[in-house]
């Protein structure tokens, strides 16, 4: 059986989500590639709140972290509709 996840482990899910966001937001020319950019990044923050609510035993970021992953989920469905609306065309800075 598996052991369960560690307050290092949340941390560190949460810097590679930063990093990769980071990444892909300096590296991407497309304003849909940025904008999937910046949702890694942000859900790299409730993952960060979800830390101290692991090891402290603490419910006070339970709800910060659901309202972040509702505004993440918010922010993709953005992203889905613009690829959508756009019907496979390409933008002019791609």
């Amino acid at each position: 059986m598996l052991p369960g996840p560690t307050f290092n482990s949340f941390l560190m899910l949460a810097a590679s989500l930063l990093v990769v966001g980071v990444v892909g937001l300096f590296t991407r020319r497309g304003t849909t590639a940025r904008l999937l950019a910046l949702v890694v990044m942000a859900s790299a923050a409730p993952r960060a709140l979800a830390a101290p609510v692991r090891y402290f035993g603490t419910s006070s970021g339970r709800l910060t972290a659901v309202l972040i992953l509702v505004m993440v989920l918010v922010q993709a469905v953005a992203v889905v509709a613009t690829v959508l609306a756009r019907g496979g065309q390409r933008a002019p800075d791609e």
